[in-house]
C-alpha cells in the first residue's frame, strides 16, 4: 500500500502493521488542513465519500473492511 501511495494522490497516509493496516484517503484537489507547527506541507483534506466508494467496491468484491478514524476516511 505504501507504494501504492506515491501513484495515486488520493491516498494520504498508509500506517498500521499486519491485518490492523489503516490506509487513509484523501481530497488532493481540496483546501488544505491547517498545518501542524512547524509542518510546511499542509495535509490535503480527508475524503470520507471516496472511503465509502473504496468500502462499497470491496464490499461487493467479497473483501470485507471498515471505515475509520475522526472522519471515517481511513478503510482498514
Amino acid at each position: 500500500l505504501t507504494e501504492l501511495r506515491a501513484l495515486h494522490p488520493g491516498i494520504g497516509d498508509v500506517r498500521g502493521r499486519g491485518l490492523m493496516i489503516g490506509m487513509e484517503l484523501v481530497d488532493p484537489e481540496g483546501a488544505p488542513l491547517p498545518a501542524e507547527v512547524g509542518d510546511d506541507h499542509p495535509a490535503p483534506p480527508p475524503d470520507p465519500a471516496l472511503a465509502l466508494a473504496v468500502q462499497q467496491e470491496c464490499l461487493r468484491r467479497g473483501l470485507i473492511v471498515e471505515l475509520g478514524g475522526r472522519h471515517d476516511a481511513v478503510v482498514r
